[in-house]
This record gives structure tokens, C-alpha cells and sequence, in this order.
């Protein structure tokens, strides 16, 4: 297993944990060096293993006033449409 491989399955098993997190967060805890690099990483394996889950990017202003931007976990899209008629919510809040 190569050091992407790595980073990509740590990052899974922590966002699987239900919460957000950022890039700072990701590489601090973690000790990833690029975490957005792994995020998309992460995103084309979860694609090609055609997943039911992807990542998702959430945009807020911190208390600073700074545009912040969060990943998670959520449900893939072709999936949130299918169980959406059924008033089931899908992506974490």
C-alpha cells in the first residue's frame, strides 16, 4: 500500500466519523501534507468503485468573516435523487 493509498483510507475513516472537517483539521490531525489532493483522490476512488457515499464541500464564513470550506460525507447524487421522493435526508448537516 503506497502513501496515497494510505492517506486516501485514513481520510475515508475519518470522515466516515459523521463530521466535517477542513483542510487545516485534515492536515493537522491526519498529517496529510495536501489534503485537498487527497480529497480529490478520494473522490475519484469513491467514482470508480461507483459508491453510494461521496464527499461533499461545504462553504462558510468563520467568525472572522473568512470563507472556510468543510468536507464530509453524503450520499452520492444519483442516489439522493432516487430516495428523495420518499423524504429521506441524506447529506450531514
Amino acid at each position: 500500500m503506497n502513501n496515497t493509498t494510505t492517506n486516501i483510507k485514513r481520510l475515508f475513516d475519518h470522515l466516515t466519523t459523521g463530521k466535517q472537517f477542513t483542510a487545516g483539521e485534515i492536515k493537522t490531525q491526519l498529517k496529510i501534507a495536501n489534503p485537498t489532493a487527497t480529497v480529490s483522490d478520494l473522490r475519484s476512488y469513491l467514482t470508480k468503485k461507483k459508491a453510494i457515499v461521496d464527499v461533499y464541500t461545504r462553504k462558510r464564513k468563520n467568525s472572522k468573516g473568512q470563507s472556510v470550506t468543510r468536507y464530509g460525507l453524503g450520499m452520492a447524487r444519483g442516489y439522493r435523487d432516487m430516495v428523495a421522493p420518499f423524504g429521506v435526508s441524506t447529506i450531514n448537516q
